[in-house]
């Protein structure tokens, strides 16, 4: 909302700047317009990887005032070269929002309601896009094109600075799961199916663990209630006394019993140490039952491993 809500102040001052300050009509008005989209793609993927991997929020802010002041100090210019600079520098800022207001949404939605939100989202930007031009229109009409570039930059700024405030408050800022849990469960069969959000739940709730060599993982005939992704060294699986398989790294086991609401139906033994991922019984079910390819992925190797 906050970066089309600049987009459309920045839209018409533009214009009216062009005409004003530089005299150069509707062409040096393309050049400015093409200035603060080229910062806007710098914002964009300068924060690709930062916004999936740490908490956003001083992000936010420095986009808030990257955004806004620039619009502001225009008012002090009558450079073609310094305004195209600024715009670009204001671009940037809102390149950046558009990023971090997408992760903030996907972060706050459920994944149900995810669609919906986003929905809701694109109908908020058109509004917001029409807020601002017709904000800057009376601005400037009223105040006069340097006066109004003060306000309308000095505003959005508080704007976008409001927002954050309010996306701290909601309990999103939170850091990113570790980049290597994420990698490993979109890796496993069963999750890989699954939309961002419910592979970001699931990384966030997964426990590290390291057990020794002969450690059993799981015992057979014990009721399920863990999930286990294999990181590093080797079990082998024994049922009945009798040796069923062997799994190493990249390797998981523990679905049968969770989802068929039964003991377990071996024991795991860890032939050398091991390191895994452990989800919990509950955090399991809701993925899976919850989406119907990971359902459908489930029921598929369960049905294998008891034929």
């Amino acid at each position: 909302f906050t970066g089309a809500l600049i987009g459309g102040v920045a839209d018409v001052a533009i214009v009216t700047f062009s005409e004003v300050r530089l005299d150069g009509g509707g062409g040096m008005a393309g050049v400015l317009g093409a200035s603060i989209g080229l910062g806007g793609v710098i914002g964009i993927v300068s924060m690709t990887e930062a916004a999936g991997r740490s908490p956003i929020a001083a992000y936010l802010a420095a986009a808030s005032l990257t955004a806004g002041l620039p619009i502001a100090a225009l008012a002090a210019t009558d450079s073609a070269i310094i305004a195209a600079a600024l715009l670009a520098t204001s671009g940037v800022g809102v390149g950046v929002i558009v990023v971090l207001g997408t992760v903030a949404i996907q972060r706050l939605a459920s994944e149900e309601t995810l669609a919906r939100v986003f929905g809701v989202q694109e109908s908020a930007r058109m509004a917001a896009l029409a807020v601002g031009a017709g904000v800057s229109t009376v601005t400037i009409d009223r105040l006069g094109i340097g006066p109004a570039l003060v306000w309308l930059g000095a505003g959005v700024t508080v704007a976008a600075l409001a927002c954050t405030l309010g996306f701290v408050r909601s309990g999103a800022d939170v850091p990113a799961p570790d980049p290597d849990v994420v990698d490993r469960i979109v890796a496993d069969e069963l999750f890989a199916p699954l939309g961002v959000r419910a592979i970001e739940r699931l990384a966030e709730s997964a426990e590290r663990t390291v057990r020794p060599v002969n450690t059993e993982l799981v015992t057979e005939g014990d009721i399920g209630r863990r999930y286990f992704l294999l990181l590093d060294g080797d079990v082998e699986v024994r049922a009945n006394g009798s040796l069923v398989r062997r799994l190493g790294a990249g390797d998981s086991f523990g679905e049968i019993a969770l989802l068929e609401d039964r003991p377990r139906t071996a024991t795991v033994r860890a032939t050398t140490e091991v390191t895994a991922l452990v989800i919990e019984r509950d955090r399991f079910l809701t993925a899976v039952t919850g989406h119907p390819r990971a359902m459908s992925n489930a029921s598929q190797i369960v049905d294998g491993y008891v034929r």
